[in-house]
C-alpha cells in the first residue's frame, strides 16, 4: 500500500503480512478522500478501528494538522507506530490503544474533533453502535464529519434532530456514509 496523494504521495504503508486486516483498497480511499475534498485541510482528525493507520496517514498527507489513532490489537499497533515513525508523523498523531467503546470514555478530555474516520469490522453489527456511541459522546460537536466505511448490506438508522447524511458512495461491497452531526 501507498499513500494516494499529498505531501506523502508514493510513500509505502507496511501492513504486516500476518495481520488479519481488511485493508481499505486504494479505489475506496480515493474515493473517501475526493469527496472530503479540502475539508480535511487543518483539521483534528480520530482514525477508529485504525489498524495500521491507512485513512488517518492518508488524512495527515493531504493537509490534516493532527490525527489521534484508535486501534487495539497490539500487533496492528506496531505496526502502526511503524508507520507513523519511518513518515515522521509523530507529533501530528497519537495513538490510544483501546477497544472502541473504552477510547470514547478515554477521550472524553479531549476537545471535540473535526472528521471521524471509522472503519469497523464487517462482521459483528457494529456500524449502528458506532454512529449511536459517536453521537452521545463528547467527540462531536455540530458541524463534526463521520466518514463510516460498512459492508454494502448494513444500514443505518440516523437520529434526524442530530445527524444528517450528507452522502454515501458504494464501491464493490463497501459503502462509504458521510454523516453530519447538527
Amino acid at each position: 500500500m501507498r499513500v494516494i496523494a499529498g505531501e506523502l504521495k508514493g510513500h509505502p504503508i507496511r501492513a504486516g503480512r500476518r495481520l488479519k486486516l481488511r485493508p481499505t483498497i486504494e479505489r475506496v480511499r480515493e474515493t473517501l478522500f475526493d469527496i472530503l475534498g479540502e475539508e480535511v485541510i487543518g483539521t483534528s482528525v480520530l482514525d477508529l478501528f485504525a489498524g495500521v493507520g491507512t485513512l488517518g496517514i492518508e488524512a495527515l498527507s493531504r493537509g490534516a494538522e493532527f490525527c489521534i489513532f484508535v486501534e487495539s490489537s497490539r500487533a496492528c499497533l506496531k505496526v502502526l507506530q511503524e508507520n507513523l515513525l519511518r513518515l515522521n508523523l509523530t507529533e501530528r498523531s497519537s495513538v490510544v490503544r483501546r477497544p472502541f467503546p473504552q477510547a470514547l470514555k478515554y477521550l472524553t478530555e479531549i476537545a471535540p474533533v473535526d472528521i471521524i474516520i471509522a472503519d469497523p469490522p464487517y462482521e459483528g453489527g457494529w456500524v449502528q453502535g458506532v454512529v449511536d456511541k459517536l453521537e452521545s459522546s463528547s467527540l462531536c460537536r455540530p458541524d463534526t464529519i463521520l466518514v463510516l466505511q460498512h459492508h454494502r448490506k448494513e444500514s443505518i438508522v440516523l437520529n434526524v434532530e442530530r445527524e444528517s447524511l450528507l452522502k454515501q458512495r458504494r464501491i464493490g461491497d463497501t459503502t462509504l456514509s458521510f454523516i453530519k452531526f447538527i
